[in-house]
């Protein structure tokens, strides 16, 4: 099971509002490059 998957999984189980959640699909490089933020764990 890919990780975005497994992520959103745990979110809806969490009782996270689906309609919040969003899928970033180009990859944690891409987001770095277009200046979003991280938080590391």
């Amino acid at each position: 099971m890919p990780k975005a998957t497994r992520a959103v999984t745990a979110l809806v189980g969490a009782g996270y509002p689906t309609a919040l959640i969003q899928n970033y699909r180009g990859g944690l490089e891409d987001w770095l490059h277009l200046g979003l933020s991280t938080v590391l764990p």
